[in-house]
């Protein structure tokens, strides 16, 4: 039985530590050779881990794990190969009593619900005010409403098809649900992660950005005008002793 260690690869120089962040197959299971098998991530990337060989996979370590650079994450026993495609699919066959798939599915649908009403009989509209009138009507669709002589009531009933969009933008929008115009009260459900070794890296970071460094901004308004004219005054002769323009900033540092 040959047995193939999969190790954790160099995600980058000065990289010694990687954490294995999930597991992308079940434990037990078997693989396929270049397949991807699992997640890591270090302080500066994110990677895969791939399987080196074919067979049945057994982890050596948990989710969430920190692992040195080339250490053994799982195991690869050779001997078990994953199973070919066979040819024809098993529900291709019919069935033993001979009924086809078609046969019973036609035995398996209900019949066509009867029309209580007569073929004549029109159901009646809903008037403007059930409902209608929470409808919102944008100033532009009003005007034209006005000028072609509809109501909301028409338009809403030439309306004969709903497409997913629609359905989308009332999603997003939070529009009412239900009749009683009550929105879905917001979810309270919150549950803890453990954070990843990336997300750890730059939350130390920006938390030490803000400790260590002045977060501080002052405005001072001051009269441009005077070195403006001087700059513009002495610009001709400067490039032409320098070879270079001359820039605002030197006023600023001559005058700290």
């Amino acid at each position: 039985m040959a047995q193939v260690e999969i190790r954790i690869p160099s995600p980058g120089e000065s990289i010694t530590h990687v954490e294995l962040t999930r597991w992308l197959v079940a434990d037990g299971s078997v693989v396929r050779k270049n397949s991807e098998i699992a997640e890591l991530e270090s302080e500066k990337a994110t990677l895969m881990l791939v399987a080196e060989e074919s067979g049945k996979i057994t982890f050596n370590v948990p989710e969430g794990e920190m692992l040195e650079v080339g250490a053994v994450a799982c195991v690869i026993d050779t001997s078990v190969q994953p199973e070919e495609a066979t040819g024809e699919p098993e529900h291709a066959h019919p069935a033993a009593g001979g009924d086809t798939p078609a046969e019973n599915a036609a035995e398996a649908a209900p019949e066509p619900a009867k029309e209580d009403k007569a073929a004549g009989e029109i159901p009646a509209v809903a008037s403007v005010g059930s409902g209608y009138d929470q409808v919102k009507v944008t100033p532009l669709a009003a005007r034209m409403m006005e000028e072609n002589g509809l109501s909301v009531e028409d338009v809403i009933q030439g309306l004969r098809r709903l497409r997913g969009e629609d359905v989308e933008a009332v999603r997003a929008s939070g529009a009412l649900s239900g009749p009683s115009g009550l929105r879905q009260p917001a979810s309270r459900e919150s549950r803890s992660e453990r954070m990843s070794s990336l997300r750890r890296k730059l939350s130390e970071r920006l938390v030490s950005v803000k400790n260590e460094t002045a977060m501080l901004t002052t405005f001072n308004e001051v009269d441009m005008k005077p070195v403006m004219d001087l700059r513009k005054r002495h610009q001709s002769a400067f490039v032409e002793k320098h070879g270079i323009k001359l820039g605002i900033m030197s006023f600023f540092m001559k005058a700290c």
